[in-house]
Formats: structure tokens, C-alpha cells, sequence
């Protein structure tokens, strides 16, 4: 929000950090829903970075040890247009924070919450490996709501009347609140691009 749009420089580095929303997959504040897997499950995290030369990640997983190029760590160093695989053994039960360690977008609620169940039996199978598949991704303009529940999820304060937050979210005195036009990414079924795929319960 500005008052005087006509006098904003759009190369000032200030309004420019303003207009951004560090978020982990259009999600901030813990508002990431159905990061479920059960205990002894070996995970794989398909990490990618996303913007430009300024949005340096540091993913950290808490409470967990990852593989990464046969490495273990606990922090995943993420750069614009990179792509990591990580490996993750979920040993340890109940929810855990997954956070970039940049100081403003750990404040800018670049946060997730993960939970791991005790699950019995493990339902855990390995994958066959040599599969093919083939996808039909288009990238189409949303109104989107980073944090539907309204709720920072880690402080359990109202994202409105955070202090932190509510630069984002305040939607009083001609605020816009939480919902912003972003791309996203939409699948369909065929190169015609004609019909969405259905999403399961679980997508």
C-alpha cells in the first residue's frame, strides 16, 4: 500500500523488499498445510529456488539430520534457480519448524510446520525406479491468500495484529491484507491445456 503512487521509485531496494512475500510454496507463518509423514519413513525433499540475485536461502529443518550429496546436515543452502534433493530419515516424532535462517525472511514468515506420526505398521514402500512421467503445467495469475487460517501458526497470534505480520496482512486504513496476485502453477490432463487435472484430498 502506498498513498502517493505516482511519487514511488519502483528501483528503491526498500519498496521493492516491501512488495515481496517470502513465503515456502505460497505459504507463510506455518500456514503450510499436509506436511504429514510417519516415523521411519526415508523422506526425499525437493527443494527449488525461486526469484533473483538478493533471495538467498538457508532451509533449515529442525530437530531432523538430511543427506545431501552424502553430507549429513541439518541446513540446506538454496539459490535462485537451483534445484536440491535432500534425503531425510523421519526418526523423530511430533512437529517440527522448517525455516529459512535469512534473519528478514525468518521474520517475513518464511516458516513451515511438519509433523511426524508414529504410524503402525510402517506403510512405508520403496519406489521402482526407471518410471516416465509426463505433465502438462501452465503458470496462470491468481488472487492468492498466503494465510488462510489468519493465524501465525508459530506464535499463535492473529496474523492482522502481529507486529510482525500485519505489515502484510493488515487489511484497515485501505490496507489490501493478505491476499495478492501471484502465478500459479495448474495442471492439466493433456497438451491441449483445455481441462484441469482433479486434485486428490491429499494435493
Amino acid at each position: 500500500y502506498c498513498s502517493a503512487p505516482a511519487k514511488v521509485n519502483k528501483d528503491n531496494e526498500g519498496f521493492q523488499e516491501s512488495n515481496k512475500m517470502h513465503s515456502i510454496n505460497g505459504y507463510v507463518y506455518g500456514n503450510l498445510p499436509d506436511l504429514s509423514m510417519c516415523m521411519g519413513n526415508k523422506i526425499h525433499w525437493h527443494l527449488f529456488g525461486m526469484g533473483n540475485e538478493v533471495d538467498l536461502h538457508s532451509a533449515f529443518f529442525h530437530g531432523q539430520i538430511l543427506t545431501d550429496k552424502r553430507h549429513h546436515t541439518d541446513t540446506v543452502s538454496l539459490f535462485p534457480a537451483t534445484f536440491v534433493n535432500v534425503e531425510m530419515v523421519a526418526d523423530n516424532p511430533g512437529e517440527w519448524l522448517l525455516s529459512c535462517q535469512v534473519n528478514d525472511h525468518l521474520e517475513a514468515g518464511m516458516q513451515a510446520i511438519f509433523e511426524i506420526k508414529k504410524c503402525f505398521p510402517n506403510v512405508h514402500k520403496p519406489r521402482p525406479f526407471g518410471e516416465t512421467r509426463q505433465y502438462f503445467i501452465a503458470a496462470e495469475e491468481v488472487i492468492w491468500d498466503y494465510g488462510p487460517t489468519g493465524i501465525n501458526q508459530y506464535s499463535g497470534k492473529k496474523l492482522a495484529d502481529d507486529s510482525v505480520s500485519d505489515t502484510f496482512f493488515d487489511s484497515r486504513n485501505d490496507h489490501i491484507g493478505g491476499k495478492y496476485k501471484k502465478v500459479q502453477y495448474v495442471e492439466y490432463t493433456d497438451d491441449t491445456f483445455s481441462k484441469r487435472k482433479e486434485k486428490t484430498p491429499e494435493e
